[in-house]
């Protein structure tokens, strides 16, 4: 069997047994990207990087994921800001090789190759369980690992679902005060044109309706946590 054979085949159950997934759930602002960077230091770890979200098909892009271990002045730089305490880097302005640099993120393109439709929560076909499994231990083979550790807050309405793929999974729920979270939502540049699931609408629209913003930003964290 040819490397290329051995790296797309379908993955053993057996692998899977051994080392399932960890997904991470919680409100957005709650810390989830923190964890999830912190627990893909771990030489053990595997992880969705910003290069297979833009090019989620070329599952080999994965290779470069071991490119930070050995720059570990760069990652701890890049992963998690100047002072290594933050890992929410989208809001900053970025240099370019900052942008460049394999990090761990969401990478809901990579659920959607594979067929799983944002907020889709039917339970998935047997197409679809073996095509985001194969993603997964795609993720191990290239990128190095045994286990993909995966965040996504999107994930928190899709436990059935992910449970359906991956029945040994393991998931990590990360709860922060909810005064925090609300406070953390209204202050980040993504929130006001954001769609909130439970509302149907933007917090801009939820003003015009007559809603209190303070409110939302609360809710949001009661809805994300159920």
């Amino acid at each position: 069997m040819s490397r290329l054979e051995e790296i797309e085949r379908p993955p053993r159950r057996a692998d899977l047994v051994e080392h399932p997934p960890v997904f991470l759930v919680g409100a957005p602002r709650s810390g989830t990207s923190l964890v999830y960077r912190t627990l893909s230091l771990h030489p053990q770890a595997a992880y969705i990087s910003n290069w297979l979200r833009r090019h989620p098909r070329m599952r080999s892009l994965s290779l470069l994921n071991r490119i930070p271990p050995r720059l570990p002045g760069l990652q701890a730089r890049y992963w998690f800001g100047e002072d290594s305490s933050n890992a929410y880097r989208y809001g900053a302005r970025r240099s370019a090789l900052e942008r460049v640099f394999p990090a761990p993120v969401e990478g809901g393109p990579l659920f959607e190759a594979c067929g799983l439709v944002d907020g889709d929560p039917r339970p998935p076909t047997q197409e679809q369980k073996v095509a985001l499994r194969a993603a997964f231990a795609a993720l191990t083979r290239f990128g190095g690992g045994t286990t993909v550790v995966s965040k996504r807050v999107l994930n928190n309405r899709l436990i059935p679902v992910l449970s359906a793929v991956f029945p040994e999974a393991r998931f990590v729920s990360i709860v922060r005060d909810g005064r925090a979270v609300a406070y953390s939502l209204s202050r980040v540049d993504w929130w006001e044109d954001g769609e909130v699931w439970w509302f149907g609408g933007t917090p801009q629209q939820w003003r015009e309706k007559g809603g209190d913003p303070w409110e939302l930003c609360a809710r949001t964290w009661v809805e994300e946590v159920r």
